[in-house]
């Protein structure tokens, strides 16, 4: 009996243990606290991580942190119990490294680990990146700012992979050691892994170039983001050699893939959408470039196996273009035939509110400037193919479809709303979602994709308790077209339509 229950307290006690904690981080706390309340918190931020298990959360609460050396984040979640970062109850977290020399190895955060969420936090003022995601994979960062770093705010390196960076901002990221040429917003490159995607992303005001994939040997996707003003000197540097391009999208004649959709380029010191000596395929379908001082399509040099490069649906205002010849172009604005564009096609050329907040949700702000008027012949004049979204009787040009600014189709829910965030539609060799609203949750979830016969192609289970986390779905043994992602838990159930490129 006495053998019984000791083996019944001892199930007990890991039962407990392998239950996930939250941990709390203040400005008032103190690293001698245990850290798993609001009245009891760490002061630092290392100190949470150096405790977390996989499973766990960190709150940050609001406050300005002022942190003198790298924090290092070398431990992991799992893909089903992912560790995260977060500002407390949406409060705003600033880590200030202001203090920090210029040095390579000052990094504000160096992230070595896996299947973290970092989220709602602000990166200022690191001697090197802000942040820096080295080796490290199946990474979220999510609705974070990286600002006045010596470095690129972001940068990726080292075979980091399948890591997403959703909504964030980096921008007057300068390197006084380099005057300037080394600091991007976000600079995914040195040999980083497959599967890294942006989304809702903007880069403005750096020394260097929005967004940097210089070596990279492995597909990236942008979708829905902004690059602009970069490359400008704004710190008074006699000697300063910004590049100032939004997207440089390879370098070093490495061979990289890249999918560029429905972002915008505009008011850039240098090139708009840049090869940059990459000599793989660049795909770029409903992008928008606008003003930049060098050429907005810079697409010049054929890949390695001999191909052109593939772009439909862009606008180019004005017109400053160089395709390779044998790249694959339909429906651009300088394609259609006795076509002009004017001002009068834009519902405002005025670029004010672009640095402006976000929405409540972390995505980039709806203003006019650059969305076409009613009247414009670039509404419905795009490529119609099942891979693309779009609202009228065909694609219209650019980055913003006109008539609404969704690009998911909802086809029914139930009373009790499910709702799900889609990363990406259309979406290419992942379909990313995000469960925003989840009913009841202690029901696990059931997601499906469904082809236009009716068939499950994907069906997935996946734990409950992760409302958080974003979901991939890996998709690029399907067929190019249509498919209805329906999304269900327990009496709860959405469906959507989403497009395949």
């Amino acid at each position: 009996m006495i053998r019984s229950l000791f083996f019944l307290l001892l199930a007990f006690c890991c039962f407990i243990n392998a239950e996930a904690t939250n941990y709390y981080v203040s400005t008032s706390g103190s690293n001698s606290n245990n850290g798993t309340s609001t009245s009891t918190p760490f002061l630092t931020l290392s100190q949470a991580i150096s405790v977390c298990s996989s499973g766990d959360d960190i709150f940050v609460m609001e406050g300005v942190y002022t942190v003198t050396s790298r924090i290092r984040i070398q431990n992991s979640g799992s893909a089903s119990n992912r560790c995260s970062i977060q500002n407390y109850s949406g409060g705003t977290v600033i880590l200030d490294f202001s203090s920090m020399v210029t040095a390579d190895a000052n990094q504000g955060i160096l992230l070595n680990g896996n299947y973290w969420l970092l989220k709602g936090l602000t990166v200022k003022g690191a001697g090197d990146n802000g942040l820096l995601i080295d080796g490290g994979s199946y990474n979220v960062i999510k609705q974070c700012n990286f600002t006045e770093n010596r470095d690129s705010g972001f940068q990726m390196k080292n075979g980091a992979a399948y890591n997403m960076v959703i909504n964030c901002d980096s921008y007057y990221n300068y390197d006084p050691s380099g005057n300037g040429e080394d600091a991007d917003g976000f600079a995914p490159k040195h040999a980083i892994g497959a599967g890294n995607y942006f989304y809702g992303c903007r880069a403005y005001d750096n020394s260097d170039d929005g967004w940097d994939m210089y070596q990279t040997i492995n597909p990236v996707e942008l979708v829905n983001c902004w690059a602009f003003s970069n490359g400008y000197n704004h710190w008074d540097d006699a000697s300063f050699s910004g590049d100032g391009n939004a997207f440089k999208l390879g370098g070093d004649y490495t061979v990289s893939a890249k999918f560029v959709y429905r972002c915008a380029a505009f008011y850039n010191r240098g090139k708009g959408f840049d090869q940059n000596h990459n000599m793989g395929v660049i795909t770029m379908i409903n992008n928008t470039a606008y003003k930049n001082e060098g050429k907005d399509f810079q697409m010049y040099e054929a890949t390695t196996a001999g191909e052109g490069h593939v772009a439909y649906n862009n606008i180019c205002y004005p017109k400053d273009i160089n395709f390779v010849s044998g790249s694959d172009l339909e429906n651009n604005s300088w394609d259609l035939s006795g076509v002009s564009l004017s001002d009068d096609d834009f519902l405002s050329v005025d670029s004010a509110g672009v640095r402006g907040p976000r929405k409540a949700d972390g995505s980039l702000p709806e203003i006019n400037f650059l969305r076409l008027s009613s009247s414009s012949e670039m509404v419905d004049a795009g490529v119609k193919n099942d891979s693309i979204s779009y609202n009228g009787t065909a694609p219209d040009l650019g980055a913003f479809e006109s008539g609404a600014h969704t690009a998911v189709e909802e086809v029914n829910a139930s009373a009790n709303k499910l709702k799900v965030d889609i990363l990406g539609n259309p979406f290419y060799d992942r379909l990313r979602i995000q469960i925003v609203n989840l009913p009841n949750e202690s029901m696990d979830l059931k997601v499906q994709l469904i082809n236009v016969s009716g068939k499950v192609v994907i069906n997935k289970d996946i734990p409950k308790g992760l409302e958080y986390q974003l979901i991939t779905l890996e998709t690029s043994a399907l067929t190019k077209g249509v498919y209805l992602l329906n999304v269900k838990n327990g009496r709860s159930s959405v469906t959507y339509k989403i497009y395949h490129y």
